[in-house]
C-alpha cells in the first residue's frame, strides 16, 4: 500500500512536537521494520556526545528485561552535525532485537536521535541504515533523488530517505509551550479502518468535562485538493476560584483521493476569536497531501 504524506506549516509560535515514527504493517515487534526520527532538549548535566549516548543507553537498560549489548560504535556525520552511530542488541531468551542508532547535538540546546530496527540480516540492515542516515538534510534545499525502494519524507526539522513500504506518521502535534496551546492532526488513509469519532461526538465529549459549552455555527470551506467541515466552541471550566475559558476549533478535511485529516486547535480564550479563527482557516487552507 502507498501512503501519502500530509504537509502543514503551523502558525507562528507553534513548535513541531510530532513523534516521527515510520513503521511497517507488521504486528509482531520482532519482525517489524521501524524508523524513528526525534529531537529533544539535552538533559541537564550532559555536556558532550559521549555522555549523552551513555545516558540514553543507561535509560534503555533500566527498562529492558535481559541483556543490552552495544557494538559498531563509530563517529559519523549527520548532515551538518557530528554524531555517533552504534548498534544496540536487546537479548532476552532466544529472541533479540537489533536497533541501529545515530545521535548528534543539534541547534538550540537540542539533541537528535535516529533509530532503525529491522528483521533483515546484520549486513543488509547496516547498509540500509547507512543509506538512511547519510540522506538526512536539515532545512530547505536540493536533495539527491531517492534510491530505488526509498521515498523522501519529512521529519519536521529535516527530510530523509525512508523505505517506501513504511507508513509515515498518522498523528502530527504542534505546541506553543509558553501558553499551553496545541494543534493536533490525525490522518486516515484510504483502505484503512475508519475509527475516527464524529465531530459532533467529540464536541459532546468536550462539553461533558466543562461547566458550559457555547458552540458557533458549523461551516464548510474549500481547501487544497478537497473540502473541510469545521466547528468551533468555547468551553468554560472552574479551576479553584477562577473561571477558565478555552476555545476549540475542529475540522475534518476530505481530499479527493479519499484521505481524511482531522485537525484540532485548542487555545486559551484571550478575546481575540476573530484573529485566531482566521489563523485556523489559514492552517486548513495550506494543508496539502503529497503522494
Amino acid at each position: 500500500m502507498r501512503f501519502s504524506e500530509i504537509h502543514v506549516t503551523p502558525p507562528r509560535g507553534f513548535v513541531d512536537k510530532t513523534p516521527y515514527f515510520f513503521t511497517a504493517d507488521e504486528p509482531n515487534p520482532l519482525l517489524q521494520e521501524r524508523l524513528t526520527f526525534s529531537y529533544d532538549v539535552i538533559p541537564v548535566g550532559i555536556r558532550d556526545l559521549q555522555s549523552l549516548v551513555a545516558y540514553r543507553i543507561d535509560q534503555l537498560k533500566e527498562v529492558t528485561p535481559g541483556e543490552v549489548v552495544i557494538s559498531e560504535d563509530t563517529t559519523v556525520q549527520l548532515d551538518r552535525y557530528a554524531g555517533r552511530a552504534f548498534l544496540v542488541e536487546q537479548r532476552s531468551g532466544d529472541h533479540s532485537i537489533r536497533t541501529h542508532c545515530v545521535m548528534a547535538f543539534g541547534a538550540q540546546s537540542e539533541y537528535i536521535q535516529l533509530t532503525y530496527s529491522t528483521p533483515l540480516s546484520s549486513v543488509e540492515s547496516s547498509v540500509r541504515f547507512r543509506l538512511i542516515y547519510k540522506s538526512v538534510r536539515f532545512g530547505e534545499g536540493q536533495t539527491d533523488p531517492s534510491p530505488k525502494g526509498f521515498k523522501r519524507r519529512s521529519a519536521g526539522i529535516a527530510t530523509l530517505d525512508v523505505p517506501s513500504e513504511l507508513r509515515p506518521p498518522s498523528q502530527l502535534r504542534f505546541v506553543r509551550a509558553d501558553l499551553g496551546d496545541t494543534i493536533e492532526m490525525n490522518v486516515l488513509w484510504p483502505d484503512t479502518p475508519d475509527t475516527a469519532a464524529s465531530m459532533s461526538s467529540l464536541v459532546t465529549q468536550d462539553g461533558a468535562l466543562a461547566e458550559s459549552l457555547r458552540q458557533n455555527p458549523a461551516d464548510t470551506i474549500v481547501v487544497q485538493g478537497g473540502s473541510a467541515e469545521l466547528v468551533s466552541y468555547v468551553l468554560t471550566r472552574r479551576r479553584f476560584d477562577e473561571t477558565e475559558e478555552t476555545v476549540v476549533w475542529r475540522a475534518r478535511i476530505r481530499f479527493a483521493t479519499g484521505t481524511v485529516v482531522s485537525v484540532m486547535m485548542r487555545l486559551r480564550n484571550d478575546e481575540r476569536f476573530v484573529e485566531h479563527n482566521n489563523g485556523f482557516l489559514a492552517v486548513l487552507r495550506q494543508v496539502r497531501e503529497q503522494s
